[in-house]
């Protein structure tokens, strides 16, 4: 009995070190994809301000000119097309034109539309709008035209259904290309983390660590768990009974054999005692002793072989650590 709760102590011992192990496995494995988001984190808002206009980072609005500045436009050219070619009567697309194009007229662009040539609607005076186009560049009504230049930008488009003809027209005077970019803001930096694609960036992470943590886990117990098989067999045939079997048969009678222990060894050599009788051997001296410039206790048992040990010893390996004599 008390040999099992010895080794139910020890067993005890020993988990509360492999769970270290794991932890710091852990630890590590989730530092090493930490610190490099938190690197990213703090560094972000200054590599966007520092290089926003070199990468075109940036807040787009009417008066600039950027790649995704023309494809907005584009994309507002197709869906004033698609309000004009609607089953809705004339009055209900006008409300809905103005209301879809009058964040863009406050910005500073004019919208002309001509519907079967004649006017459909305006943001101002239709021939003021025209003839602002005709002074940034020269075009032709029936062509369509893209014109984003330092003297302002004109857009002419087309939509046509079975009925009617429509001809769009965008203006704004005050466009350039020049002034390439308007870059974030902290605020806006800050709606771009707290919003769907800032979401969707955390989830990704928390996902990546999740693995990492679950990798991690697995890996500790890989690790530990051969650790622990060895230690555990360390522990068994560094037991007196165990090493006094594999030892002593092979010691001359009047010879000695010493036996180094970790620790204070009382309890331990309470245990073998019956051991080394039966193996032939006796206790002659026991010295303890602390290692050069440490607190750690060292135990040498001297044990003094008197007489044959019995020919059925040593038995086979693993044996004596499974079946000790006690």
């Amino acid at each position: 009995m008390r040999n099992k709760k010895e080794k139910t102590k020890k067993k005890k011992q020993r988990s509360g070190k492999n769970l270290k192990i794991s932890t710091r496995i852990m630890l590590t494995s989730l530092l090493g994809i930490l610190i490099p988001i938190i690197l990213i984190a703090a560094f972000s808002p200054l590599l966007i301000y520092f290089t926003g206009s070199y990468f075109n980072i940036s807040s787009v609005t009417t008066n600039s000119y950027s790649t995704v500045n023309q494809i907005q436009w584009a994309q507002t050219l197709s869906s004033i097309s698609s309000t004009l070619l609607s089953d809705e009567e004339d009055n209900q697309k006008v409300e809905s034109l103005t209301e879809f194009i009058s964040p863009i007229e406050k910005l500073g662009s004019s919208i002309y539309i001509e519907k079967d040539g004649k006017e459909f609607y305006s943001s101002k005076n239709a021939g003021n709008i025209l003839e602002q186009a005709g002074k940034i560049v020269l075009f032709d009504k029936a062509e369509n035209i893209n014109y984003f230049g330092n003297n302002g930008l004109v857009i002419v488009n087309h939509a046509k259904s079975d009925k009617s003809t429509y001809l769009i027209v965008a203006v704004n005077k005050d466009y350039t290309v020049s002034d390439a970019s308007t870059h974030y803001t902290a605020r806006e930096f800050t709606n771009l983390l707290l919003g769907r694609t800032g979401i969707i960036a955390l989830i990704i992470v928390a996902v990546f660590v999740l693995a990492i943590v679950i990798i991690s886990l697995i890996t500790s117990r890989t690790i530990v768990y051969p650790i622990n098989r060895i230690a555990e067999g360390a522990d068994e045939i560094a037991r007196v009974s165990v090493i006094s079997e594999y030892c002593l048969p092979y010691v001359k009678t009047g010879g000695y054999f010493a036996a180094y222990k970790s620790g204070k060894a009382a309890e331990e050599l309470e245990e073998g005692k019956k051991a080394i009788a039966v193996l032939g051997g006796k206790v002659e001296k026991t010295e303890e002793f602390l290692l050069p410039d440490s607190d750690m206790e060292r135990t040498i048992l001297l044990i003094k072989k008197v007489k044959n040990t019995p020919k059925k010893y040593p038995r086979k390996a693993g044996t004596p650590a499974k079946e000790p004599i006690v």
